[in-house]
């Protein structure tokens, strides 16, 4: 009888709920245990039981059914007495995986994080925003003004950001009154596309102070370009030690990005992220962006009026920022620290809509400082069968305007967010100078082991012939 008791504890009985000396032992709640019904499982340990052993009748409470007297009594045979308790251990272990199987795990929830919490470097916040960044890819972010007034440092009571609204607005009313006034797919300024028009910014060492717009939008741009630049900085200096690195410049060495790479006469390097303002013209088609990863690190994006913008989350549902909160998410640079990328959208809305969001970006990503870059070394844009860097980017900013229709995948997304690639290695993008005869960018080369396949409507920097 000790054995059939240690077969019981075997199938998973907690310790607590067996206690056997000799031939005797309790099992708390077995009625529950051996029925459908679980919910008292460890809650009534001395509650009254009945084996539940097909043939056995009247046996005394808490007391397994001696095989020897039982047979006595029925005239059965012990083979079959043991039989018939053996069909009892089988329902007991049966019920108890059923009682004691994990609950499905439900889906969890994107945690909302103070962004000045996180950029104090708060333990709290840094790891709700690494848990969310990593499970999900983004994480909401809440842009409440803090407690410092008048200090405009990180997040003061004057700081654009916890005044974004405000700052918004007058750039919002500009882009209404000259829709469609912009410089068609501009990289840099006033632009205007077949759904939206907006201001695009180069910031940091990179900002231009001419970009033909009137001078209290280009100041409100100018302030909100720097005040984000700072903003990313200190974020990724919050997260920095859950990446096991040791600074931001590491960082942006190993990714190669410009807003976390020191400016010194030897790299040439120079620091800049972008900042897109957009207003997203009403009633537009239904998705007005594809599904799209972003090249960079991190995205931030003020808050939003009108809904939009949509995430898709670790379960593949699409989620809307939810009222007055905007979001942080990670780009596809950041898969290289093993987060995961943030899968987003833009969908159609009954009235206008004004987005802002900064990116840091890669020095591989199409804009104004890269293309420079190309022009001075004799590089140029090759994309499939087309090439040349103009061609190129007529032929990306027709899939901006949903032209493309064989490349559905790009449909609405912007030219800026495309990252190029040398040959057979990625850029972030750093050239030895032997390699493949091109001239010598600063830093140091990642060479891949082999060369795949380009993916489709990938774009190659290749020299100019």
């Amino acid at each position: 009888m000790n054995r059939v008791a240690n077969n019981f504890g075997q199938h998973g009985a907690p310790n607590h709920m067996l206690n056997h000396q000799g031939d005797h032992f309790n099992v708390a709640s077995l009625q529950g245990m051996l029925g459908t019904d679980a919910s008292n499982v460890g809650n009534s340990r001395n509650s009254q039981a009945q084996f539940n052993v097909p043939g056995f009748q009247g046996n005394e409470v808490g007391t397994p059914p001696d095989p020897l007297n039982f047979m006595g009594a029925s005239g059965l045979s012990l083979s079959n007495v043991l039989k018939r308790m053996g069909q009892a251990q089988g329902q007991l272990s049966q019920s108890l995986s059923s009682a004691f199987a994990r609950a499905p795990a439900k889906p969890q929830e994107v945690p909302t994080v103070s962004l000045q919490a996180l950029r104090l470097a708060d333990s709290l916040a840094v790891k709700a925003a690494f848990a969310a960044l990593n499970h999900h890819g983004f994480a909401w972010l809440d842009f409440g003004r803090p407690d410092r007034a008048g200090d405009t440092t990180m997040g003061g009571a004057n700081d654009s950001l916890s005044n974004s609204s405000e700052y918004l607005a007058e750039i919002g009313d500009f882009l209404a009154l000259n829709e469609h006034g912009g410089s068609p797919h501009a990289m840099e300024g006033h632009f205007s596309a077949a759904h939206k028009d907006g201001l695009r910014v180069v910031t940091g060492s990179c900002i231009n102070q001419n970009l033909s717009l009137p001078e209290k939008i280009q100041e409100k741009l100018t302030r909100l370009a720097l005040d984000l630049d700072e903003a990313q900085r200190d974020v990724i200096k919050a997260l920095v030690p859950s990446f096991y690195f040791n600074s931001p410049a590491d960082i942006g060495e190993y990714l190669d990005i410009p807003l976390l790479c020191p400016e010194t006469a030897e790299s040439g390097f120079r620091q800049y992220g972008l900042l897109d303002v957009v207003r997203y013209h009403a009633n537009g088609p239904a998705e007005v962006v594809a599904p799209h990863v972003d090249p960079g690190l991190f995205i931030l994006s003020l808050p939003c009026g009108v809904p939009g913008l949509q995430l898709q989350d670790a379960f593949g549902e699409w989620r809307a920022p939810p009222a007055g909160l905007g979001v942080l998410w990670a780009g596809q640079a950041a898969e290289q620290l093993h987060l995961k990328s943030g899968m987003h959208r833009v969908v159609s809305s009954p009235t206008a809509r004004l987005s802002a969001w900064h990116e840091m970006c890669t020095r591989s990503q199409l804009c104004p400082p890269m293309l420079q870059v190309l022009e001075e070394h004799s590089l140029e844009l090759k994309l499939g069968t087309i090439r040349g860097t103009r061609e190129v980017l007529r032929f990306l900013q027709a899939s901006e305007d949903h032209l493309n229709v064989n490349m559905v995948e790009r449909r609405g997304v912007p030219v800026g967010k495309s990252g190029a690639i040398i040959k057979d290695m990625f850029v972030p993008w750093r050239l030895d100078s032997h390699l493949h005869g091109l001239p010598h960018f600063p830093g140091h080369a990642k060479k891949s082991q082999s060369a795949p396949p380009l993916p489709d409507g990938a774009v190659e920097i290749v020299p100019k012939l």
